[in-house]
């Protein structure tokens, strides 16, 4: 059992889309919250992909640093998500679900 999520980080390398995946095993449930943090936090930084992945990846793991399980970082969707994917497109610079709803309804970064 668990409480997953991912945030699906685009970025363009070249003329290609690229993606990685953040995941989180147990915190699904603030996902959302984290990911507005970390994109108010990191606002300065959408044209840095690098960075801005790093701020949405360290707002998640804050205070879980060093533990073994729990979050990760991989090239793919898992199959077992209890939430909508966040996307971050740092091309366009926005934030959407994968389930059609629209980020500005509950996020005003």
């Amino acid at each position: 059992m668990g409480d997953r999520a991912q945030v699906q980080f685009l970025f363009r390398t070249e003329e290609q889309y690229r993606e990685i995946w953040f995941y989180t095993h147990w915190e699904g449930y603030k996902l959302q919250e984290t990911v507005t943090n970390a994109i108010r936090r990191g606002k300065p930084r959408w044209r840095d992909d690098e960075y801005l992945a790093r701020i949405i990846f360290s707002e998640m793991i804050q205070g879980h640093v060093l533990d073994e399980t729990g979050y990760g970082i991989g090239v793919y969707k898992h199959a077992d998500l209890q939430y909508p994917v966040i996307i971050v497109d740092c091309v366009r610079q926005a934030v959407s679900f994968d389930d059609g709803y629209r980020w500005e309804l509950f996020c005003n970064v």
